[in-house]
C-alpha cells in the first residue's frame, strides 16, 4: 500500500501527478495502472485498474470541473444537441420526441414544430428561463468507477457510469402561452459524482499539499489547502458478499457532493444548486462518515455512492439538511436523520457523543471501519467497508499525519478544524434558554465526533 506526498498548483496539476504515480511500474509493479486517456472535460481521465480479487478490470475516472455563474451551464445547455436531448425531446422536458426546433439567437426562446414529419405543421414557442445550476464560481475534481472503457464515449457515459434520477436540483422553468411549467434540470457532465472542491480563485497561496494512496484497485487522494481539507476516493468496496453475489462492488466517495440548497420565495420552492466553495458549510460538504443529502428521496446524491449487487448505483447518507421559508427568507434547517434514503454509513449513523475514551495515550484510537448499510423493508444488508477509511474513537486535538498502532495515518477534520455540525439561525421559534442550551450541547457533541482517518501504510 504505497503512498505519495507532494504539492500541486491546481486540480489539473494534481491529476497529472497522481496519474504519473499510479501508472509507475517501478513503484507499483504488477499493481501499476494503465492510462487509457487524459483529455479535457467532458472526456476526462480514465485509468485501467485490477478487478475484484485482482481478476478482470475496473476503470477509475477523475474529471476536473470549472464552473462559472452565468456562463458554464448556460453555454453547455443552450446548444442544439443538448436542447434536443434534454429539453425538447425528453419526457422530462417539453416531450416532443424528434420534432425539429430552433433557438432564437441571443435569447432563450425555442420554436418547436409540432409534427416531426410534417414540414407545414404549426410552431409552438417556449420561453426557457435563464438556465443556471451554479450558485457560486467554483472548481472541483470528481471521482468515478466504470465497468468497461469505451474510447468514443465521454467520461459520464462510460459503461457502468451512474445513471442519475432526480437528485433534487432546483427546477428549470418554461413558459408557453403564458403558462409556466417546471422541467427537470439536466445534469451537467460530472455533477452528482462525489469529489473535492474549492473556490474558483483558490488555491490562495498558489499551491496545496496532497497525499495519495492506492492498491491494485482503489485510490484515495487527500488535499490540504490552508485550513481546508478535502478527499476523493474511487475503486472497489471491501465486500462482505462472495464474488458470485457481488461481481462489481464499485464505490465513489469524497468530501463533497457539490450541492447546496437554494430557494425561490415567490414560488415557495427549494432545490439544490452547485457550490463547491468553502462558503458551503452544509453537510453535503464533509467527510464520508457524515455524508448528507438535500432532499429525503432515494435518488438523492451524497458524498458516498456504491454500485449495488444488482448493478444499480445508490448513494448513502447519515444526514438530511432541508430548508424552510420565513417570509421571503430561506433558512437551512437543523440536520435530521433521513427517513427515505434507507442507506447509511456505520458507525456514524447513530450519535456517538456519549462514548467514553478508555485508552490512556493521546495518539491511541479504536479505529472503526466505515461500513455501508442497506435498511429497506425488502432487504437488509451490510455490503462491506470502505478501504482505508475509519472513524476515530475519540475527540481529536491534532489533525494531519499521525502514527496509530505504529502505522502512518492522516487524521482529517470534517473539512476544517472547528467546523460546526449546525449553525443555529435563531428563526425556529426557540426562546426558552433551556432549549437553546440543549441545542448548543447537541451541536458541541456532534462537532467533536466529526473526524475521519485515512490509512497511508499497511
Amino acid at each position: 500500500m504505497p503512498y505519495i506526498k507532494g504539492t500541486a498548483t491546481d486540480f489539473g496539476d494534481l491529476l497529472t501527478q497522481v496519474t504519473a504515480w499510479t501508472t509507475d511500474t517501478a513503484i507499483h509493479g504488477d499493481d501499476a495502472w494503465e492510462l487509457m486517456r487524459s483529455d479535457p472535460w467532458p472526456r476526462g481521465t480514465i485509468l485501467k485498474a485490477k478487478g475484484l480479487n485482482e481478476e478482470n478490470h475496473c476503470y477509475i475516472g477523475l474529471l476536473p470541473l470549472e464552473l462559472q455563474v452565468g456562463k458554464t451551464y448556460k453555454e453547455w445547455l443552450l446548444t442544439h444537441e443538448n436542447l434536443g436531448k434534454y429539453i425538447v425531446w425528453s419526457a422530462n422536458g417539453i416531450n416532443k420526441p424528434g420534432c425539429p426546433f430552433t433557438l432564437s439567437s441571443g435569447n432563450n426562446t425555442i420554436n418547436v414544430r409540432n409534427d416531426r414529419l410534417n414540414p407545414d405543421a404549426d410552431i409552438t414557442t417556449y420561453i426557457l428561463a435563464a438556465p443556471e445550476i451554479v450558485a457560486k464560481n467554483c472548481k472541483a475534481l470528481v471521482f468515478g468507477v466504470f465497468k468497461q472503457y469505451a474510447a468514443n464515449l465521454n467520461w459520464d457515459e462510460q459503461p457502468g457510469a451512474i445513471s442519475f434520477g432526480d437528485i433534487g436540483l432546483i427546477s428549470l422553468s418554461s413558459t408557453q402561452g403564458g403558462v409556466n411549467r417546471k422541467i427537470r434540470t439536466p445534469l451537467y457532465p460530472g455533477i452528482g459524482y462525489p469529489g473535492m472542491g474549492m473556490d474558483y480563485t483558490e488555491p490562495k497561496d498558489g499551491f496545496f499539499q496532497y497525499w495519495a494512496t492506492k492498491d491494485a484497485n482503489r485510490l484515495t487522494v487527500v488535499i490540504q489547502n490552508g485550513e481546508q481539507w478535502d478527499l476523493g476516493h474511487a475503486g472497489l468496496l471491501i465486500p462482505y458478499h462472495s464474488r458470485m453475489q457481488y461481481p462489481f462492488p464499485a464505490v465513489a466517495a469524497g468530501s463533497h457532493s457539490g450541492l447546496i440548497l437554494r430557494g425561490d420565495a415567490a414560488m415557495g420552492e427549494t432545490g439544490a444548486m452547485v457550490d463547491y466553495t468553502y462558503a458551503n458549510w452544509t453537510l453535503t460538504r464533509g467527510m464520508p462518515p457524515f455524508a448528507g443529502v438535500v432532499k429525503d428521496i432515494r435518488s438523492a446524491t451524497s458524498q458516498v455512492g456504491l454500485c449495488l449487487p444488482d448493478g444499480s448505483w445508490q448513494f448513502f447518507a447519515n444526514w438530511l439538511q432541508g430548508a424552510s421559508f420565513s417570509g421571503s427568507s430561506m433558512t437551512l434547517d437543523k440536520p435530521v436523520r433521513p427517513a427515505n434514503v434507507d442507506h447509511y454509513i456505520k458507525p456514524t449513523c447513530i450519535s456517538l457523543e456519549n462514548l467514553t475514551q478508555v485508552f490512556p495515550m493521546d495518539d491511541t484510537y479504536q479505529l472503526e471501519p466505515l461500513e455501508l448499510i442497506q435498511d429497506v423493508e425488502a432487504s437488509k444488508n451490510i455490503f462491506g467497508r470502505l478501504w482505508g477509511m475509519f472513524w476515530p474513537s475519540r475527540e481529536i486535538y491534532r489533525h494531519g499525519e499521525a502514527r496509530i498502532n505504529g502505522k502512518l495515518h492522516l487524521i482529517l477534520p470534517n473539512s476544517y478544524r472547528g467546523r460546526p455540525w449546525y449553525i443555529y439561525n435563531g428563526t425556529s421559534g426557540m426562546r426558552n434558554m433551556d432549549q437553546l442550551l440543549a441545542l448548543q450541547k447537541e451541536i458541541d457533541g456532534y462537532n467533536k465526533q466529526m473526524n475521519c482517518v485515512i490509512r497511508l501504510e499497511d
